[in-house]
């Protein structure tokens, strides 16, 4: 056997392990958590007062629920509310941009920051999706309570 036919056959079979391997994980992959906006609700807010701002704050207490999900992959739908042109993060909220929480309507709890793994897709404004990511809370005043990290696109809802 000469050495062309043994590379040929040793790509082969690199191939068909590699297929098969990805094959194995797509199958076994974990499959994210469905959450709503009932989860999310699932906060208790508590005025505190924080020195930086020299005011009180609402800092949040999240259900022993809500705790076991951070850091997880879940899958969430809401209204797309664009945060900046050509930014690779948007917010997910309960209510379509006219009821956002910074214009009355809604709360903190019912909207939260998405980091897209990828560059991402453009929606058109309160258009209603359904996302996929791991799931940060956050009590440090950066962000929103909840970021949806490495977010995808899953669908588009109607």
């Amino acid at each position: 056997m000469n050495s062309i036919t043994l590379i040929k056959k040793l790509i082969i079979v690199i191939l068909i392990i590699t297929v098969t391997s990805f094959i194995i994980y797509k199958k076994n992959k974990p499959s994210p958590t469905e959450i709503n906006r009932q989860t999310l609700a699932q906060v208790k807010l508590t005025p505190t007062w924080y020195a930086p701002y020299h005011k009180k704050v609402d800092v949040p207490s999240f259900s022993d629920y809500l705790k076991k999900l951070n850091g997880q992959i879940v899958e969430i739908t809401g209204f797309y509310i664009p945060m900046a042109m050509n930014s690779d993060k948007c917010a997910l909220s309960k209510n379509p941009n006219s009821a956002c929480f910074f214009c009355g309507g809604s709360t903190v709890e019912t909207i939260m920051m998405v980091n897209f793994s990828n560059r991402m897709m453009n929606f058109p404004d309160d258009a209603v999706i359904t996302l996929e990511g791991k799931l940060l809370l956050d009590t440090t005043f950066n962000e929103f309570f909840y970021t949806l990290k490495d977010a995808g696109y899953v669908r588009s809802n109607k």
